[in-house]
């Protein structure tokens, strides 16, 4: 997903983050440096990805009010990948 979104960033004439400071200071879900158990683990996990499709239907809806149906495009299936996996870890951390 990075690539793609790397790209389609370059295509809208914007400059993509190339390093690991740029990416960690564009990151929005912060890392889980405590020692926890594999099922709060996978909890953990879950909410990141559904905080994720939050963020994305925000981005959704901005981009297309800007007409930028291309990135809304990118964006929505990055959301489907997000819900499903968030549905997959809360799936699996409640059986």
């Amino acid at each position: 997903q990075v690539d793609e979104i790397a790209e389609r960033i370059r295509m809208i004439n914007c400059r993509s983050p190339g390093s690991l400071k740029e990416f960690l200071s564009k990151a929005k879900i912060k890392e889980v440096t405590e020692d926890i158990d594999p099922t709060t683990y996978l909890q953990y996990l879950a909410e990141d990805h559904i905080f994720m499709a939050d963020d994305l239907r925000n981005k959704i809806q901005k981009s297309q009010e800007m007409g930028d149906e291309g990135t809304a495009d990118l964006f929505i299936k990055l959301l489907r990948d997000h819900e499903k996996m968030g549905w997959m870890l809360n799936a699996t951390s409640n059986s």
